[in-house]
């Protein structure tokens, strides 16, 4: 279903749903968000041995002015100091290494970005897409009851092909909404998202349920935006849906998941390409000593918004 007959089926399933009404609004927004997002979303792996790799994190791949990034989390950037970090670009086949440094930021923000070489994110066969920088919300502030979205990579639906040399790992759609009673003590900077596989509902007969959470690090949470079109009477499409945190890790105790709000990503990030811009200038002066000034002048006037 789509366009006008969509929007108005929504409109008028959406006034007072039944349960079944309601599970099957959120089974169609649940399959249009895990097409729409599918590209934008990275599977980080490390390398065990030359030929053998595990699933490690998940994360965004993003469009900065003409480059392309990917963001995921320092705690899983951090094992790039033991180990090579790769993503998957190409499917069904050997993962791409990760082969710039990371700029990161530890706790509480556990944020980290590294540019991707044009040369291997521009190969033909590159199934994944680069998420425009404007589709990250401003700040985290979606309408009450509000539908949100992340698309996971879990390290328990991951596994080594010794036949095909690569690690396939299958990713894992959730339709939420946050957390009425986050856990006690959470700091204001995140949100949090209920997280039970024990009470989750799978409205696809094909599916397995939710998994453990494990590998689920550096998901993007997407404010789908679905609530706000209806209140609007507008027409809902995925694209409609904005960043609104990114997963840094899950509260087994407490059965949730928690995100850090988008406006402190945005900080980070607006920070990092400052940072890259200026060190780029550096490099291309000569690398001279004691002359910072210009480098930071440079990167103030010349990066994109963010």
């Amino acid at each position: 279903m789509a366009g006008e007959a969509w929007h108005t089926f929504c409109m008028q399933q959406w006034i007072r749903p039944t349960r079944e009404e309601f599970n099957r609004l959120c089974l169609e927004v649940t399959d249009r968000m895990r097409e729409h997002t599918f590209p934008f979303v990275a599977s980080i792996s490390k390398e065990i041995e030359p030929d053998f790799g595990k699933h490690l994190g998940s994360g965004l791949y993003l469009a900065m002015g003409d480059d392309t990034y990917l963001l995921t989390n320092e705690h899983v950037a951090r094992s790039i100091n033991e180990k090579p970090l790769a993503h998957q670009l190409l499917n069904g086949d050997h993962a791409t290494r990760i082969s710039n440094p990371f700029q990161v930021v530890t706790q509480p923000y556990d944020i980290a970005v590294t540019r991707i070489e044009r040369n291997l994110w521009s190969q033909p066969r590159n199934i994944r897409r680069a998420l425009p920088a404007h589709r990250l919300a401003a700040k985290h502030d979606p309408v009450d009851m509000e539908l949100l979205f992340l698309l996971g990579y879990s390290g328990e639906r991951s596994y080594f092909s010794a036949t095909f040399e690569t690690l396939f790992t299958r990713g894992t759609p959730l339709l939420t909404q946050e957390a009425k009673d986050p856990p006690e003590g959470l700091s204001e900077m995140y949100f949090a998202l209920p997280y039970r596989p024990d009470l989750s509902t799978s409205m696809d007969s094909r599916s397995a349920g939710l998994p453990r959470a494990e590998g689920f690090s550096g998901s993007p949470v997407w404010d789908t935006g679905f609530l706000r079109c209806m209140h609007e009477n507008r027409r809902w499409t995925p694209e409609e849906s904005r960043i609104t945190g990114i997963l840094p890790f899950w509260n087994k105790k407490t059965a949730h998941l928690v995100a850090i709000r988008i406006e402190h990503v945005r900080e980070f990030l607006l920070y990092a390409h400052r940072n890259e811009a200026a060190y780029f200038r550096w490099i291309e002066r000569g690398r001279p000593s004691n002359d910072a000034l210009s480098d930071w002048l440079h990167a103030e006037n010349s990066i994109p918004s963010i």
